[in-house]
């Protein structure tokens, strides 16, 4: 490694490396004295410019536009410049004199005298000889303004978060088009400058102690994030998420309770805020972080402000949309979290029970309830609320299945195997039809004489569920069945899962489904995305016996058929006949 290498954080040192490689670097000026340059990432473009010492001696200043270099920090875009700078001497001579070298190599011998001395030897040693000897003072001088360290007495958080927030805002105007969008073409230049700002910051502010200014950044990130329109989901935009928080965890471990702290408070004032795409993943760090005490009694606090914002939000709701049912989302989510931080701050039975019994409609309340009850060995009481959630709820079967899942569990808990097998048989017939899991459960449980008709009941109840079904066939060895099942069932999905697995005397109607099914996605076919996977869907009759023929004939028909559709031909000639 060349000595300059070092003044470079790794990964900053790594990403002008990859600039160089990738010619992003134009060398604009090139005397003695000086470099010039320009670095072109994405849509942006960075001024860097080196200086050089007259006598050769190396180099003695350096700058960069972009928000880390105005801190005096050694950035990406200067790394790549050094590379290029080198890479065009190198060209130009096998090897450099020394007295035109970026930097002068450090004298091995130097390093261990260093090595073997004290902070205060090397300061009373500085003063001495920059005293006796006024070149050494003026080398020094030079080297200071190298800026490699945290940008000297012009540094202030104040006003390099401003230059951040200036920079990030920079990044968002390049890649919104007119109507204020970006687009999935501009998706990975514009959170890859994001991620790249972020990173090249975050080493060095946690260097030199400033943990809640790199925090004001992830935060302000994060907040750009859930403001920006993309103009489908991006998954760039999820890791980067994934990163920010990520970074909330390195910085909590260090121990500063007043960065934590500022994440706490953001958290809350986001999640005051009207929904966007990114409220899930907020609500679920807040959740599932901040555990000392001081923190659970302002979550209590915040929970009960939410369910009561959010519980007038969606009696106002009903009042308008009365048919709808999308507004007790959030009153659920809410409600929940209130109760779990009861049970943990150990509120009095008394409190929580009164709480469930005003939002006793909210299954998940009603889960940690029993919970509750089960952890405190109420057995019976616990028993009895399940009991009367399933009365009060019959009009949903998805929480009938729920409330009888939690039974399931509490007689296994009281050894209870009449009512275990009883709340297994009534899922498997009437709230959850074809649960292959219990299923499995219950079959260990039946009488085997009994068991041929039970089998008949489960599978008779599970036929609007035909990949569940499916499975249960499966599981059973059942090929006449299955066969008949993927036949029969409407789409592809059984096709393409089980269509190995039946035996060849099924090879001829599995070819005549599959034709039928790929001729009518065809017809329904419009965009070039769906032709590629028809396209990929082609591929597979071959697999089936008399297959390849019939792929043959069914090329040349849609090659006649769809004419007006160039998009769909081009992708047909992906297919291998």
């Amino acid at each position: 490694m060349a000595e300059w290498e070092s003044i470079f954080p790794p990964i900053i040192l790594e990403q002008g490396r990859q600039y160089f490689k990738d010619n992003a670097v134009t060398l604009t000026k090139e005397v003695p004295e000086q470099i010039q340059a320009q670095v072109k990432v994405g849509k942006r473009t960075y001024q860097v410019k080196l200086d050089f010492a007259e006598d050769g001696s190396g180099m003695t200043g350096s700058s960069c536009t972009c928000s880390r270099g105005k801190k005096g920090i050694p950035c990406e875009h200067l790394a790549a410049v050094i590379f290029k700078a080198q890479s065009q001497q190198d060209q130009d001579q096998d090897q450099l004199p020394d007295d035109t070298a970026l930097f002068k190599e450090v004298d091995p011998e130097a390093l261990a005298l260093l090595d073997r001395a004290t902070d205060q030897d090397i300061l009373v040693f500085l003063e001495m000889i920059m005293t006796a000897e006024p070149t050494i003072k003026k080398m020094f001088e030079d080297f200071l303004k190298l800026n490699v360290s945290a940008g000297g007495d012009d540094y202030t958080p104040a006003s390099d978060f401003a230059d951040f927030k200036d920079e990030v805002q920079d990044i968002v105007q390049s890649a919104q088009n007119k109507r204020g969008v970006i687009e999935s073409e501009q998706v990975e230049d514009f959170i890859g400058g994001l991620r790249d700002l972020l990173m090249a910051d975050s080493d060095f502010l946690l260097e030199i102690g400033e943990d809640r200014q790199l925090i004001s950044e992830l935060n302000y990130i994060y907040e750009i994030l859930t403001q920006v329109k993309f103009d489908e989901p991006s998954r760039e935009a999820d890791e980067l998420v994934g990163y920010i928080e990520s970074s909330w965890r390195t910085i909590f471990k260090r121990g500063l309770p007043q960065a934590k702290d500022d994440v706490f408070q953001w958290l809350q004032t986001q999640m005051m805020k009207p929904e966007h795409q990114f409220s899930q993943n907020i609500e679920r760090f807040w959740a599932a972080n901040f555990k000392a005490k001081d923190y659970l009694a302002q979550k209590l606090n915040f929970a009960a402000q939410k369910l009561a914002l959010t519980e007038k939000e969606a009696a106002k709701q009903k009042s308008e949309h009365p048919d709808q049912h999308e507004h007790n989302y959030q009153v659920r989510y809410w409600a929940t979290e209130y109760i779990r931080l009861m049970i943990t701050l150990k509120k009095s039975e008394k409190t929580i029970a009164e709480f469930v019994k005003q939002h006793k409609q909210y299954g998940d309340v009603q889960g940690e309830y029993v919970k509750y009850l089960m952890d405190k060995k109420h057995y019976k009481k616990a028993a009895a609320v399940l009991k009367e959630a399933k009365r009060s709820r019959q009009d949903s079967k998805i929480m009938m299945s729920y409330y009888s899942f939690l039974l399931q569990d509490l007689y296994l808990e009281m050894n209870d195997q009449a009512a275990y097998a009883n709340e297994l048989w009534l899922t498997l017939t009437d709230y959850d039809p074809g649960n292959i899991k219990q299923y499995q459960q219950y079959k260990v449980l039946v009488d085997p004489k009994q068991w041929p008709e039970k089998q008949q009941a489960i599978f008779l109840a599970a036929q609007k569920h035909p990949e569940r079904l499916a499975a249960l066939y499966e599981l059973e060895h059942l090929t006449a069945p299955l066969a008949k099942l993927v036949i029969e069932t409407p789409g592809l999905e059984l096709f393409v899962k089980y269509n190995q697995q039946l035996p060849a005397k099924y090879a001829p109607q599995l070819l005549t489904k599959y034709e039928t099914e790929l001729n009518e996605a065809a017809q329904q076919a419009h965009n070039r995305t769906e032709y590629r996977r028809l396209a990929q869907s082609l591929q597979g009759i071959k697999q089936l016996k008399g297959g390849a023929v019939r792929l043959k004939a069914i090329l040349k028909q849609w090659r006649t058929e769809f004419t007006k559709r160039p998009a769909m031909l081009d992708e047909l000639k992906n297919v291998k006949a």
